[in-house]
């Protein structure tokens, strides 16, 4: 019996990943997916793109998206993913307020680090030029090339500058993850909520799925513990959530990133996502 496989979580240079289309597309064949999604956070742009070129190569591209919302009881961040959406105009006008927020904070925090480092900011924005926002990635990328690190997110020192509390971290201005939820459902699509564990978001999960709120919990991040693997997959039992998984690879260090393909989503959820659609 045939059954499919599919990785639902990577970025590519349309946000804050490194790797055209072209390239995800590539790596995706490499490793024997039959289903790859470009979830760009706050842009289907790469999804358009890789519709086209992933004609011929036997890859069946799943729209999707990632969006960045804030819950407001914590503060803390939560990722939202839409899979297979059917009206986007809400989507992107909700994204749209959110990049320009990115943009202002990352203005911010870009010249913070100009004042510390011999950089400039045209070095910055040229690096953001192809991606549709600025990010920290963006920001960090003339450090690597004057060897202050050789990691474009996490680290010592993109904790000391760009971390919460760091020198030159500027709060972005996130819509609530409620307000975020009510536009993905009015979209038609299925609503995950991306790597719970990531921003100690696990009660959080928890009560959006007995409000009825979501369809569905990345479960194969590799980012995401065993421990909560478990607690989520019971969770998804006890509400009837579809389990997806994604590398949520984004290819800036190729050698350390866990490879595309490494955290998937079964035949079964491929095909609800795919050819279906939730009841709301």
């Amino acid at each position: 019996m045939f059954t499919t496989t599919g990785d639902l979580h990577c970025h590519s240079h349309y946000s804050d990943g490194a790797a055209t289309i072209s390239q995800l597309i590539g790596l995706a064949k490499q490793a024997g997916l039959d289903v790859l999604a470009i979830t760009d956070h706050e842009t289907f742009r790469g999804n358009d793109c890789a519709q086209i070129l992933a004609e011929g190569t036997g890859l069946r591209i799943l729209k999707g998206i990632e969006m960045s919302a804030m819950d407001p009881a914590t503060g803390r961040s939560v990722h939202l993913l839409c899979y297979n959406p059917q009206r986007v105009d809400g989507i992107r006008a909700l994204c749209a307020e959110t990049a320009d927020a990115r943009f202002a904070a990352g203005v911010k925090m870009a010249r913070r680090i100009c004042q510390k480092y011999p950089v400039h900011m045209e070095q910055i924005l040229n690096y953001a030029a192809v991606s549709e926002g600025l990010y920290k990635t963006h920001i960090m990328r003339p450090l690597v090339d004057l060897g202050h690190t050789d990691t474009y997110y996490g680290g010592p020192l993109f904790g000391q500058l760009l971390g919460p509390g760091g020198s030159c971290f500027e709060p972005i201005a996130y819509p609530s993850i409620y307000r975020a939820i009510e536009v993905a459902r009015a979209s038609g699509g299925w609503v995950v909520i991306a790597h719970p564990s990531v921003y100690r978001s696990m009660d959080l999960v928890g009560q959006l799925a007995a409000q009825g709120l979501i369809d569905g919990v990345e479960v194969d991040h590799p980012r995401n513990t065993e421990e909560d693997k478990r607690a989520l997959r019971q969770l998804a039992d006890q509400y009837g959530l579809l389990i997806t998984g994604g590398t949520d690879y984004h290819g800036h260090n190729p050698q350390k990133d866990h490879p595309l393909g490494t955290g998937t989503t079964g035949d079964a959820v491929l095909q609800k996502l795919l050819y279906s659609h939730p009841q709301k």
